[in-house]
């Protein structure tokens, strides 16, 4: 399961822009998002942010990174599940 997990994580955080009026305001922070994937990959329903960053730009920004990672590699079908319940953690920080 971690090898499918890190995978889903590394197409979300391939779709990564820090937001460039947050890069000028110095606005860090970490937006946790929850995502129901089904069986084939695709999205059901709308991600929800499960944890804000406190700011608005950078949650939007974690939002539309999983969004535009979809559709998913489907469930390995020896998971035997229809659907699951995952989570990305997007940490936005300036050097």
């Amino acid at each position: 399961m971690s090898r499918y997990l890190a995978r889903l994580n590394r197409l979300v955080a391939a779709r990564k822009r820090y937001p460039e009026v947050a890069r000028r305001m110095g606005d860090e922070g970490r937006v946790v998002i929850e995502a129901l994937i089904g069986s084939s990959g695709t999205l059901r329903g709308e991600p929800t942010i499960k944890k804000s960053s406190g700011v608005a730009l950078l949650d939007r920004e974690a939002l539309r990174m999983v969004t535009s990672a979809a559709p998913f590699p489907p469930l390995p079908g020896a998971w035997l599940l229809s659907r699951l319940r995952a989570r990305f953690v997007v940490d936005f920080e300036l050097p």
